[in-house]
C-alpha cells in the first residue's frame, strides 16, 4: 500500500491519521491499521462514449442515409439535416480525439477498503462509510466497454442519514475488476 493510504481518515471513527504509521492503530479509537486494508481506484464519473465509437456511428449513419436517398427516393431535404447532423458528430469526434489525445476525461476516486469501513476519495473531499452502514457491494458490467460499475448500498445507522450513494467505475481487464470486486467483498465481510 503506498503512502496516501496513511493519510486518510481512520474508517472505523474518521480520525485523520495524517503522519500516522502504517500498521499503528487508531489514536482515537484503538482501530487497527491499514496491515488488512487495501485501495482500489477507478473514476466517480461514468466514462462517456469514446469519440471513437461517437465518429464511427456518425459515418455510419451518414453512409446508410446517402445510401436510401439515393436508392429509395427519400425526401432529400430530411437527407440533408441528417447529413448535416452526422457531420456534427465527426467533426466533434475529432476534434476531441485531438484535445484528448484519444484517453477518456474521468475524475479519479480512490476507495480504501478496510475490515472496518470504506474511505472514499474524490474531487479533493473525503468521505467514511463505518462498516455498520454497509448493507451491500453491488457490481455490474458494462454493455460498451471494458467497465464496471460497483456501487455501496448504505443503510441507516441511528440518526445518520447519507444522501448520496457512492459509485466507482473500474477499468481494466476483465479479471482484475471481478477480482477487486471479490476482494471488497471479502475484506468487508459481505
Amino acid at each position: 500500500m503506498d503512502q496516501t493510504a496513511v493519510e486518510t481518515l481512520c474508517p472505523a471513527c474518521g480520525y485523520s491519521r495524517v503522519g500516522i504509521a502504517l500498521d499503528a492503530r487508531c489514536p482515537e479509537c484503538g482501530a487497527d491499521g491499514f496491515a488488512n486494508a487495501f485501495v482500489v481506484e477507478g473514476t466517480s464519473v461514468r466514462p462517456g462514449l469514446s469519440p471513437r465509437i461517437v465518429g464511427t456511428i456518425a459515418v455510419m449513419v451518414a453512409v446508410f442515409t446517402i445510401f436510401v436517398t439515393l436508392t429509395m427516393g427519400a425526401d432529400p431535404e430530411l437527407a440533408l439535416i441528417m447529413l448535416i447532423a452526422c457531420a456534427g458528430g465527426a467533426i466533434w469526434s475529432v476534434r476531441e480525439i485531438r484535445r484528448t489525445d484519444g484517453k477518456p476525461r474521468a475524475v479519479t476516486a480512490t476507495w480504501l477498503i478496510h475490515p472496518r469501513g470504506v474511505v472514499i476519495r474524490a474531487r479533493g473531499t473525503q468521505r467514511r462509510i463505518p462498516i455498520e452502514a454497509i448493507a451491500a457491494i453491488h457490481s455490474a458490467d458494462s454493455l460498451v466497454g471494458s467497465v464496471t460499475q460497483v456501487s455501496i448500498r448504505v443503510r441507516l445507522v441511528s440518526s445518520q442519514t447519507l444522501s448520496w450513494r457512492p459509485i466507482l467505475y473500474l477499468q481494466g481487464s476483465s479479471d482484475e475488476r471481478r477480482s477487486n470486486v471479490s476482494r471488497m467483498r471479502q475484506t468487508l465481510s459481505l
